[in-house]
């Protein structure tokens, strides 16, 4: 099962899944798909997904299909309204041609992972070498972390149509909130949470496991 939605506050491509580190039989391989995925599209990050599940999650899809069906691959795909920082597209906003080729990696990720054996064994060595051991992926998936995966929180700001170069600073959450309050009073910026996106009027607009050890 997979649902998917525009996401207005990350970039880039990821997916939220339902953790299975307690299961004797079934722990870690939440993670296969996202991160065959991950190797077919290159504006997914597998860095950026999370499979914890916190209790104000407690009623989305993904959880509720994975409780109530025992459907081990249970996701929500998130779609950034603005565009990804890596591969051929980073730096642009998706369009429709970029979503429509985004499709298609999913249905070929789908298909190496129903079908392909030796890529989902490569698949699982991979994943052990990212969690060693359960308790590994018990902190990664500790419903009580507060900081997201991917880094702290950006801003960019362009500088002029000829200057391609860009700024890219560290910024508290008390001054980015400060800012996107500012900002929603103007016309011009478009917010995205952790970054505000200044566009002057004289600037370019950006280019649109069952073995496993416990």
């Amino acid at each position: 099962y997979c649902d998917a939605h525009s996401h207005s506050r990350r970039k880039n491509l990821f997916m939220f899944g339902c953790t299975n580190v307690d299961s004797k039989t079934e722990v870690m391989k939440e993670r296969i798909f996202p991160m065959i995925f991950s190797k077919e599209c290159d504006a997914f990050r597998f860095d950026q997904c999370k499979f914890d599940v916190k209790p104000d999650k407690e009623g989305t899809a993904r959880v509720a299909v994975r409780r109530e069906f025992d459907i081990l691959n249970s996701f929500t795909l998130e779609c950034s309204v603005c565009g990804p920082t890596q591969g051929k597209l980073a730096g642009c906003h998706y369009n429709i041609s970029a979503l429509i080729g985004i499709g298609e990696k999913f249905c070929l990720a789908l298909f190496n992972f129903t079908s392909d054996k030796k890529k989902i064994e490569t698949t699982i060595k991979q994943l052990k070498k990212i969690y060693p051991t359960v308790n590994d992926l018990r902190a990664e998936d500790d419903p009580s972390r507060e900081n997201d995966r991917g880094g702290s929180p950006e801003i960019i700001i362009p500088y002029n149509p000829n200057d391609k170069e860009v700024v890219k600073e560290k910024l508290s959450k008390e001054v980015l909130m400060a800012q996107r309050r500012a900002n929603q009073k103007a016309s011009g910026p478009v917010l995205v949470r952790g970054e505000s996106l200044k566009v002057s009027s004289k600037s370019e607009v950006p280019r649109s496991f069952n073995n496993y050890s416990q």
